[in-house]
């Protein structure tokens, strides 16, 4: 059986070995070679669509890989600004109450009492005025 294949493969190679090639015409050689360079511009087209996409994909993939860590940093700023508000509040709070001047309770009531036995003083406590011009007791 393989001594027959053998032979029938010398035989094929034999007889087509002994074929004289097909003869073209110029225009046949020209239409083939028009075919040939328009299938070789469609290759340089396809190839340059297929880098535009693999760049495209890359450049995806890096935004993939960036944007969470953009959007977690984000996250982290805004959650320590939040947190750090009522600290923020508190420290105000605390800086104004050292600007703010002790007063005595019992001075206090006094000026309760003074002003609400003489309406026309508080109009004299509504307009600043320094110390020294506040009218005297007893005078």
């Amino acid at each position: 059986m393989k001594s027959s294949l053998i032979a029938i493969a010398v035989a094929v190679a034999v007889v087509g070995c002994s074929r004289d090639p097909p003869k073209l015409t110029k225009a046949q050689i020209n239409r083939l070679f028009q075919t040939q360079h328009a299938v070789a511009e469609e290759q340089a087209a396809l190839g340059r669509g297929r880098d535009a996409l693999e760049e495209d994909r890359r450049r995806w993939a890096e935004r993939s890989r960036r944007d969470p860590i953009i959007a977690m940093s984000l996250e982290g700023a805004a959650m320590l600004i939040a947190c750090s508000l009522p600290m923020l509040i508190v420290g105000i709070l605390l800086a104004t109450r050292r600007h703010v001047q002790d007063v005595d309770p019992a001075e206090t009531l006094h000026m309760i009492e003074v002003m609400a036995g003489e309406p026309e003083l508080l109009s004299s406590y509504a307009s600043p005025k320094t110390p020294a011009s506040f009218p005297k007791e007893g005078a």
